[in-house]
């Protein structure tokens, strides 16, 4: 009996008390928007810290109808969006989502969001769990991003 609990207390201690996360956020939040506004948008940077490349296959927000991983695309002097089915992460290495380029669309907000609330993020994984990031709203000047694009919807 005594051998056992000094058995599973030894491979109590050699197994991590909680696996890391494979997609991890780096200064991820949500711009702050008028309270009438139906599309906000999230940036920052989204790191995968594994030795496999994930696939982003999809993203929900909470409070929000739906949620996209959008690519700004420029075309005979026109801007728009598109909506991306999939975003691959590469191994060791970061995605960076921001203004003009891609970024997360949050879609008809349940009611409005201010400086300091927190959006949690769920992303699903191809071949592995969905990983939930609580995000930060925040004001544009928080950050030290001022690109300008008009594009036909606020961000």
């Amino acid at each position: 009996m005594i051998a056992r609990l000094a058995l599973t207390g030894l491979l109590a201690t050699a197994l991590p008390a909680q696996a890391a996360e494979p997609l991890r956020a780096e200064r991820l939040w949500v711009r702050e928007a008028p309270p009438v506004a139906k599309v906000l948008a999230a940036y920052g940077r989204l790191c995968n810290d594994t030795d496999a490349d994930i696939v982003i296959e999809g993203v929900a927000a909470e409070g929000f109808a739906r949620a996209e991983v959008h690519r700004t695309v420029e075309k005979d002097g026109r801007t728009s969006m598109r909506h991306l089915r999939s975003l691959t992460v590469s191994a060791n290495d970061c995605v960076a989502l921001e203004p003009g380029g891609l970024h997360v669309m949050l879609f008809d907000p349940a009611g409005p969001l201010r400086a300091g609330d927190t959006v949690s993020f769920i992303f699903s994984l191809a071949g592995r769990d969905p990983v939930t990031l609580a995000v930060p709203v925040e004001r544009q000047q928080d950050h030290h991003d001022h690109h300008q694009h008009g594009h036909g919807h606020e961000h």
